[in-house]
């Protein structure tokens, strides 16, 4: 797969799939009334120091015992989300896309409790072995960016999976998003653990025989 490059626009933004985020209809909708919007457990989520402009981030890490190339070629494939994010639960190509390269596309279907929305996806980098980058797009700004770095390590690979949000939102968008997603972004770090665990039961599965 042929996904390598950096989306040139990357670096004038902020703003972690597994196709989350925040729903876009309901941005979009609210923002136009405003106008007139190995075996390891992973290690523990965490929060860093939150960066200006950045509302809310987290990362995770775990060791899988897969060489960093398969690994990211894996997750590189979002068709395959739903295998392991406590979330998402479809993901498809939007706008004739394949692959993960810098300004394919995908749409992603996600459940929180009783939330249902979808949300629009943009690769923003795809380095194999290395990296994967991809925001959900909001009012048609990136919005919340999701990032993997995989490391080798003794023939395996330490992947980290972070996230960090942006609110480029206007008020009233911005209370509403907040009011009814609060819960969710609380769940996040959690999020993020389960959902590398999961990666990591799915990689290391034994392949069916032949």
């Amino acid at each position: 797969m042929m996904c390598r490059g950096i989306l040139s626009r990357r670096q004038h933004h902020h703003g972690r799939g597994k196709a989350p985020g925040r729903t876009q209809e309901a941005a979009e909708e609210a923002e136009r009334e405003g106008q007139g919007q190995g075996g390891e457990e992973a290690g523990g989520a965490d929060r860093p120091a939150t960066e200006p402009g950045v509302v809310a981030q987290a990362a995770a890490t775990i060791r899988v015992d897969v060489p960093p190339e398969r690994l990211h070629a894996m997750v590189a494939d979002v068709t395959r989300i739903p295998e392991w994010s406590p979330e998402t639960v479809r993901t498809s190509w939007t706008g004739g896309a394949t692959e993960a390269r810098p300004g394919a596309r995908f749409k992603g279907q996600n459940r929180f409790g009783r939330l249902r929305w979808s949300t629009t996806v943009e690769v923003e980098a795809c380095e194999p072995g290395r990296e994967l980058v991809f925001s959900t797009i909001v009012m048609g700004r990136p919005h919340t960016r999701w990032r993997y770095r995989f490391e080798p390590v003794d023939g395996g690979t330490e992947v980290t999976e972070s996230y960090e949000t942006v609110n480029e939102l206007r008020q009233p968008v911005r209370a509403i998003v907040d009011l009814v997603f609060r819960r969710h972004e609380e769940w996040m770090p959690e999020n993020l653990r389960r959902s590398l665990e999961r990666l990591k039961a799915v990689a290391e599965r034994p392949a069916p025989p032949a």
